[in-house]
């Protein structure tokens, strides 16, 4: 079935009429107005977009199974996020660019995530990326940028057949040893997620982008050199590296919430360096083979102890790795997130100098079954057992105030002992 939308003088909305799996060819006037997708045209095979549309929306595309080829209008300044997602059969995009344009040419996350059969696409002048744009494009073998390119993080996460990128000679970017470079701003952007084995990262690069390495299964070693500043999120996510050593480095960057190697399972060890001074168990969520930190005589503001990772009396962060953890007697206090979502976390065992538990300690620990809170803990405070879907039962020997959400996710909970004469305010 095809379906023709004529030009009319004043700009209409196009309605989707019934029955979409029927419907494999769609042409639309230049003065069409599209409002709402074609994420239920399963058989659309080809469609003319409007000369004088302006932006490709959101999930415009999303799940056309067998469009083949798309025409990317002049006028079109924007392909929004998750545009063409699971596109399986796009091969072909073009794109129709107006040079005179200096407005900027933008790609939203995930537009084209999924396209399957896509192998190469050359993208237009002064186009700005954003992350993931062709994250499981497994064929992709070529992606070429115009000039005044922008890249803002890793476009190519799980790309596995990518060979080769290029980029306009006046441009401050470049591909070395696997690796796509801003010389101008020293930052690493991405990295080739199926050749890349072993990375030597410039002198000059002071900041690894955001998921730059994210997906690099064959990746098992990283040296970090002094000069980084900045590790944005989920910068070495589920990537192969066995082993982290942060050498020089003071911190891994400003950002507290980066989860820059959630999901490394093969990381085992984790060394401290004689300078680094500030560390976030969120940032090893789902390492749960992680089984110690190890940490230099030298640093003057962490230790460890049976592999887990103390500040003073705070208890920083706990391996993923452990199934039965005893912290040591003189903690006072947790850290946010602190046995960061530990899937393996059977039992744990907290001193009687435990004051506070912070936010969200237990989030995620699944498989812990029961547990007793010291009686110096007065408060139980935001998410602490969130989805701690296996906790069966509780004891609180001094909890005075609790969050209403404090438990919520724990659906298995059975028993909650209350030690002190009146039941715990909520607040």
């Amino acid at each position: 079935k095809i379906i023709t939308f004529f030009t009319i003088p004043t700009p209409r909305l196009l309605v989707n009429p019934g029955k979409p799996n029927s419907i494999y060819k769609i042409l639309l006037g230049s003065n069409i107005k599209v409002n709402g997708t074609f994420s239920d045209y399963s058989n659309l095979r080809s469609i003319n977009l409007p000369e004088k549309m302006e932006e490709i929306p959101d999930s415009m595309f999303f799940g056309c199974h067998s469009l083949t080829d798309i025409i990317i209008p002049s006028t079109v300044h924007s392909i929004g996020e998750g545009a063409f997602t699971d596109c399986t059969n796009l091969k072909n995009v073009s794109f129709e660019y107006d040079s005179s344009w200096q407005g900027g040419f933008v790609i939203y996350a995930f537009a084209f995530q999924r396209c399957s059969s896509l192998e190469s696409i050359r993208l237009p002048a002064n186009c700005h990326v954003q992350g993931r744009i062709f994250d499981s494009c497994e064929k992709l073998e070529y992606v070429s940028f115009g000039a005044d390119c922008q890249i803002y993080s890793n476009p190519f996460t799980r790309c596995s057949g990518l060979k080769s990128v290029v980029f306009s000679p006046d441009d401050d970017y470049e591909v070395e040893d696997g690796l796509v470079l801003n010389k101008k701003t020293g930052r690493l952007c991405a990295a080739f997620p199926s050749t890349i084995r072993k990375a030597t990262i410039p002198a000059y690069v002071k900041t690894i982008g955001a998921q730059a390495f994210a997906y690099c299964s064959n990746l098992k070693n990283i040296f970090l050199p002094y000069q980084i500043e900045n590790i944005e999120e989920q910068a070495f996510a589920f990537c192969g590296i066995e082993s982290l050593d942060t050498e020089d480095l003071f911190d891994f960057g400003e950002s507290d919430y980066s989860y820059r190697f959630e999901g490394c399972s093969e990381l085992i060890k984790v060394r401290i360096g004689k300078n680094f001074n500030r560390l976030s168990p969120q940032d090893f969520k789902g390492c749960n083979n992680l089984r110690e930190f190890v940490v230099s005589d030298e640093n003057e503001k962490y230790e460890a102890e049976n592999g887990i990772l103390y500040a003073g009396s705070l208890l920083t962060c706990v391996p993923g790795g452990l199934e039965t953890v005893t912290v040591r007697e003189g903690t006072t206090s947790t850290n946010i997130l602190s046995f960061c979502s530990n899937t393996n976390l059977i039992s744990v065992n907290l001193p009687e100098s435990l004051e506070s538990v912070g936010d969200n300690s237990f989030q995620g620990c699944s498989a812990l079954k029961s547990i007793e809170i010291p009686e110096k803990v007065t408060g139980i405070y935001s998410g602490t057992f969130c989805f701690c879907s296996g906790l069966e039962e509780v004891r609180l020997k001094g909890v005075r105030k609790l969050r209403d959400w404090a438990f919520e996710g724990c659906n298995n909970l059975k028993s909650l002992y209350v030690y002190v004469p009146e039941p715990p305010e909520p607040y």
